[in-house]
């Protein structure tokens, strides 16, 4: 036979008082339409960020592949006006002719020198202003005379700091095609940039940008720790794995992206220069582009929090307000239950539903306590008559049946 099953203990509950939980609930209350509008008003303004960034790199890329196509085309301009006069000068004496291309070199705003080429005849002239070393004047090869033939203007790069650019001569009839050559410096890239991302308007503080050409070489750079020339064609800047991306089609295009540069999570935003084949990258850590909106996230809870502290202590205060007349109550019930009749409130300072609880239970002690009082009468009749009488006759004097006069 089994032994005697032990006894479970019974199972202790943590006791939480009732003003706690009237605390939390009223704490609850008072905070939960804080935090539900900070629910829905941060993603919302976190959205909103994020567009005004990726809108004011879109503005800025805009703005620097106007200023660059701008350059460009002032110089083509340049090197154009050179090939007309060149064209014009196949009529002139050797003397007269030199002196118009001088005239009009010197000129020329954007181009200091000039290489004019006929390679079937063999013609090789180089043309400056007045004091300017001729010694890099970049010469045509036969890939970028074919792409001037084609497109009339070719432009490659030939060193880290210049490219080429070749402009067609078109011959007369009878006459063999010549080619003007000029530098198109980088330099003045370095500054565009450096204008457009300083720009407060802009609000683009600590963003990077580079200026890259078909080959993914360095053309000009601002904040982007690259040397110009260096291959940057397996940079981070230059991923096109977003995780985010808008592409516009067509010719011209323009990706923004969200991703680690150099192990820093950035907004990206690449455009690309479809008449020359290079592209612009810029991009920003996400800490500093979405600055605003962390501190917003911060502040959020910040606010939050002492929302929470503030509804709980005016909880408990008011819960105390509350919880106050059923506390009494409780008091009053432990009271009874210890019969303690003398000690039993019969004051009743409220007029509501709880007041009339409290009455009720005051009016059920005053009741209890009769109630025992004519027991220990009884008791105490039954004790003084049961020696001198009968068992019966006790109970029907005590029962009130007989009179206790003689």
């Amino acid at each position: 036979m089994g032994g005697r099953r032990p006894r479970r203990g019974r199972r202790r509950t943590m006791r939480v008082s009732i003003r706690i939980k009237a605390a939390l609930v009223l704490a609850l209350f008072a905070t939960a339409p804080v935090v539900v509008v900070l629910w829905r008003v941060l993603p919302e303004y976190g959205d909103a960020v994020r567009d005004g960034e990726k809108r004011n790199q879109l503005l800025a890329v805009t703005r620097f592949v106007r200023d660059v196509e701008h350059h460009i085309d002032e110089v083509r301009e340049d090197a154009a006006a050179i090939a007309v006069a060149l064209e014009a000068a196949t009529d002139m004496d050797p003397a007269s002719a030199e002196s118009l291309i001088r005239r009009v070199v010197f000129r020329r705003e954007h181009v200091a020198t000039a290489r004019f080429e006929v390679p079937a005849a063999k013609v090789d002239t180089v043309f400056a202003k007045p004091g300017v070393d001729t010694a890099n004047v970049p010469r045509s090869t036969p890939e970028l005379r074919k792409s001037a033939d084609v497109h009339g203007v070719a432009i490659h790069r030939v060193s880290e700091n210049h490219a080429a650019m070749v402009v067609v001569v078109r011959p007369k009839e009878g006459g063999h095609t010549g080619y003007v050559t000029v530098p198109l410096y980088f330099k003045p890239f370095d500054e565009v940039l450096a204008l457009l991302l300083d720009n407060p308007e802009l609000s683009l503080e600590g963003a990077s940008a580079l200026l890259v050409s078909r080959d993914k070489h360095v053309l000009a750079s601002y904040r982007a720790d690259v040397a110009r020339g260096a291959d940057v064609s397996e940079q981070d800047a230059m991923s096109r794995t977003p995780d985010r991306m808008s592409l516009i089609s067509g010719d011209r295009f323009q990706l923004q992206t969200e991703h680690a540069v150099n192990g820093t999570p950035s907004v990206t935003t690449i455009a690309s220069l479809p008449a020359v084949g290079w592209g612009v990258v810029l991009w920003r850590p996400q800490s500093v582009a979405y600055r605003s909106y962390h501190q917003a996230q911060r502040l959020a809870g910040l606010v939050a929090g002492l929302a929470l502290l503030v509804a709980l202590g005016a909880a408990l205060v008011g819960a105390r307000a509350f919880t106050k007349p059923v506390l009494a109550l409780v008091d009053k019930a432990r009271i009874i239950g210890e019969r303690r009749w003398k000690d039993v409130p019969t004051a009743e300072s409220r007029s509501d539903e709880l007041g009339e609880l409290s009455g009720a239970m005051t009016t059920m002690a005053r009741s209890l306590e009769q109630s025992e009082e004519e027991i220990a009468r009884q008791a105490k009749l039954r004790g003084d008559l049961g020696r001198f009488v009968s068992a019966e006759l006790v109970d029907a004097l005590v029962a009130g049946e007989h009179s206790l006069d003689l």
